[in-house]
């Protein structure tokens, strides 16, 4: 048994993360709608104004930011998260998951919802990059839009993202409420 205690590897494969650089390159001609990270006098993620996110459907994606977590520095912070993980947890590797509450829905206009997913994936990179082989990214794909959510699923392979991230519920206009995603199958 001490054996296998000293080559167990600890990987933490639900935890989220809110780069707070994930939306600076959605683009300026999307600049007056993106989301915009709110942080309090703790340096904590509070909230998000979304300009660009009108739907306001009652019991809809997204709920309130800023989710699970939020009490933490490390929620946005990837030199907390590390230490954190580091000095107290021992977890050598995580799956970064976006933090989705508050900014993303499937009801987003294509066109934003696919600037912000690149912008967000992008920032996920960077700090692929800078904590390569401990943190394994899941990208963010844009279902609203299948062709560009096919580029960035493309996109992301290529990059060596481990996964992607699907928001539990697809929801459209016609019709946004809607049932888990694990109920279809055919998905």
């Amino acid at each position: 048994m001490d054996v296998w205690l000293e080559d167990r590897v600890i990987i933490d494969c639900d935890t989220h993360l809110m780069p707070r650089n994930a939306f600076d390159l959605v683009g300026e001609e999307f600049a007056a709608i993106k989301p915009v990270l709110e942080f309090n006098e703790q340096e904590l993620y509070s909230g998000v104004h979304f300009p660009g996110y009108s739907n306001g459907i009652p019991g809809t994606s997204p709920l309130p930011a800023p989710g699970s977590g939020a009490m933490f520095k490390s929620l946005w912070d990837a030199r907390a998260r590390m230490a954190d993980y580091d000095q107290r947890l021992g977890i050598e590797q995580h799956v970064i998951l976006p933090q989705f509450s508050g900014w993303w829905s499937y009801l987003i206009e294509p066109e934003l919802a696919c600037r912000m997913a690149r912008s967000h994936n992008q920032a996920l990179l960077r700090l692929m990059e800078e904590y390569p082989r401990r943190m394994l990214g899941a990208a963010l794909i844009p279902l609203q839009d299948p062709a560009g959510a096919i580029a960035e699923l493309e996109w992301a392979k290529d990059r060596h993202f481990c996964a992607v991230a699907l928001d539990k519920v697809f929801p459209v206009k016609d019709h946004p409420y809607s049932e888990p995603l694990g109920s279809r199958r055919e998905l």
